[in-house]
C-alpha cells in the first residue's frame, strides 16, 4: 500500500528516499539483505530495459510535469525558493515568520515573479530552511539539537541490540526511516507547522519509546536512576 501511495504521489524525492532508505536497510540484514538486494537490481534493470531506459528517466525527471520540460527549467524553482527562505531568515532571524506562515509571509515579502517558480509556494523546500524561517535561528538550532539526539539514540541501539533479532528490525526500520526523511527533506519539505508535520513527532516519539527500552539507565548519586542515557 505504502509502494503505491508514493507511485501514485509521482514525487521524485520520495522516488529517490524510497530507494536509498530501502538499500541501507538490507544492508544491515547480512547475506539475506544482500541477496534480496541484488534481485532487487536486477529485476530493476529487467523493468528499465523493457520500458526503455529514456522513458524510465524521462518519467522520473518530469514526473506530474509537462513534457517538454528542459532539465534547468525543471530544477531552477528550488534554488529561488532557498534564496527567498534566506531573505526571510535575515530579515526575521530571531523571530522567524511563525509556523505555518512561510506560504502567507515569503510570497507577500519576497515576490519571485519567475514562470519558473511553483504558482502555490507553501513551505522553503528544504526542512532546515523551514525550520530557521519558521522559529528563527533559534528554531534551527532546536531541530539540529532534535535530530543529533535521534542519530545518537539510533546509533547507540544498534551497537547493543542482537544482530538479526527482532529489535535489531526494530532499530534499522527506525534509522532507514529517518534516512528516507532526510533525503525528502532536503529538496521538499513537510513543515512542522502544519497537519502533516504531526508524522514527525509522532516519529520522534517512537524513537524515544523504542529505544527507551534498549539503552542502559543513567544511575545517579545515591543509586537513583536519573533516566535513559540521550
Amino acid at each position: 500500500l505504502e509502494w503505491t501511495v508514493l507511485v501514485l504521489s509521482q514525487s521524485r524525492a520520495g522516488y529517490l528516499a524510497a530507494i536509498v532508505s530501502t538499500v541501507i536497510a538490507l544492508l544491515f540484514f547480512g547475506k539475506r539483505g544482500y541477496q534480496a538486494l541484488g534481485s532487487a537490481i536486477i529485476l530493476a534493470g529487467i523493468v528499465i530495459l523493457v520500458a526503455g531506459p529514456r522513458e524510465v528517466i524521462d518519467s522520473f525527471l518530469y514526473a506530474g510535469k509537462q513534457s517538454g520540460l528542459s532539465v534547468e527549467h525543471l530544477f531552477t524553482g528550488r534554488p529561488v525558493i532557498w534564496e527567498r527562505a534566506v531573505f526571510a531568515l535575515r530579515d526575521f532571524a530571531f523571530t522567524g515568520v511563525g509556523l505555518g506562515a512561510f506560504g502567507v509571509v515569503v510570497p507577500l515579502l519576497y515576490p519571485m515573479g519567475s514562470e519558473s517558480s511553483p504558482p502555490v509556494l507553501g513551505d522553503a523546500h528544504n526542512f532546515f530552511l523551514q525550520a530557521a524561517t519558521d522559529g528563527g535561528v533559534a528554531g534551527f538550532i532546536i531541530v539540529v539539537w532534535i535530530i543529533v539526539i535521534v542519530v545518537r539514540r539510533l546509533y547507540r541501539s544498534l551497537r547493543i541490540v542482537p544482530r538479526m533479532s527482532v529489535n535489531h528490525s526494530i532499530i534499522v526500520g527506525l534509522v532507514a526511516t529517518f534516512v528516507a526523511f532526510l533525503i525528502y527533506n532536503l529538496v521538499d519539505c513537510v513543515a512542522l507547522g502544519t497537519k502533516a508535520g504531526i508524522a514527525f513527532w509522532m516519529y520522534l516519539a517512537l524513537v524515544e519509546v523504542v529505544t527507551g527500552r534498549m539503552l542502559p539507565e543513567r544511575v545517579g548519586e545515591g543509586g537513583r536512576r536519573r533516566g535513559f542515557r540521550s
